[in-house]
């Protein structure tokens, strides 16, 4: 459904965010293509979490990374064309489609392996696809609320780059350029977060809720380390990580301040995504969902708009309205793990 909604409207979405017509244009032959590949990368997401949830978070890594391997390797002739004399075969340049169909391919091929996997491990049995109506309404209690909650993020993102794009194509460059850098801490905090959830998971499904907690509080300490560290080196050392992505003067300029700014996002957002990756082991997925709608859509965007455009902060303020959102959402998530009525039988 989400695929076909994505298909129709991809050039519309993709003027909404700015783009000219040429653009626009290029951007809807990449994404017809990443929509009808888009089950794919559902079950992806989905039999990973399957591996994870049984404690298994190897498989899924190496099937991705090889994922990640194959798409490299494909990816270059398709978008550029290529010519292997001895075998006289010609790949023609397919441009942005071309990127498309690699990722889309790699996405096919990567969740069939992690599938005739599930199969031999026993995670998935066709004999286990019957659902009866107390195992959906406990997938629709706990699933639905995660994904109102992506969409609803996705959907703030959206909006809050539009907000950037006001300032000037520069700021918008390098406020893209800096979540590439934040990205490198932010898949660290999400991989402690999915663990979080595992293991929380099954410690109360053991009925073990001290242990719950435990596990809780020790992720939360790695994920905090990790992420602090990388804050810390975007605050000695920005230039090197945005002179990784751009050696543009004015782009640069905006990119260091960006880090600067960032760098002190680092230890909420680590908390945050634990904290939140344990309450969803432990069943809350609402109560996460909330807070997630509260942090983004009635304090960042609200902050930003506010003090960056209505008060002319400029994009400073937009983009310290970030650090805003984290902090209340940190304050909101861990009182609830702590104090939570959900730990206790």
């Amino acid at each position: 459904m989400l695929g076909l909604i994505g298909y129709i409207f991809s050039y519309r979405v993709a003027v909404l965010m700015g783009a000219t017509h040429q653009v626009a244009l290029l951007a809807e032959d990449y994404l017809h293509i990443i929509f009808i590949f888009l089950i794919a990368r559902g079950l992806i997401y989905i039999l990973s979490s399957i591996f994870q949830g049984a404690g298994n978070s190897k498989t899924p890594l190496n099937v991705i990374i090889w994922v990640n391997i194959i798409h490299i390797i494909i990816a270059y002739p398709l978008i550029y064309g290529m010519s292997i004399s001895p075998l006289k075969l010609y790949i023609p340049s397919w441009g942005v489609k071309g990127a498309a169909f690699a990722t889309g391919i790699t996405e096919v091929g990567g969740a069939i392996v992690l599938f005739t996997l599930a199969l031999k491990k026993g995670l998935v049995h066709f004999s286990l696809c019957r659902i009866n109506s107390i195992d959906f309404r406990k997938i629709v209690r706990l699933g639905v609320p995660v994904f109102i909650e992506r969409i609803l993020l996705t959907s703030m993102q959206m909006v809050y780059a539009r907000i950037v794009v006001g300032f000037s194509v520069a700021a918008y460059a390098a406020h893209q350029v800096g979540f590439n850098i934040e990205a490198l801490s932010f898949l660290p905090g999400q991989g402690f977060a999915q663990g979080a959830t595992a293991l929380v998971g099954q410690s109360m499904g053991a009925k073990k809720p001290r242990r719950a907690k435990r596990m809780g509080y020790q992720t939360s300490l790695i994920a905090l380390v990790i992420m602090t560290l990388f804050g810390a080196s975007y605050l000695i050392i920005p230039r090197f990580w945005v002179n990784l992505f751009t050696t543009d003067p004015s782009v640069v300029a905006y990119g260091i301040t960006f880090c600067y700014i960032v760098a002190f996002v680092q230890p909420p957002l680590a908390l945050s995504l634990v904290f939140a990756g344990a309450l969803r082991g432990a069943g809350e997925t609402r109560f996460v969902m909330y807070t997630s709608i509260f942090g983004s859509w009635l304090i960042r965007l609200p902050f930003a708009y506010i003090l960056g455009i209505y008060l002319g902060g400029g994009i400073v303020w937009v983009w310290l309205a970030m650090l805003a959102d984290w902090l209340v959402r940190v304050t909101v998530l861990f009182w609830r793990f702590k104090r939570g009525k959900t730990f206790r039988f």
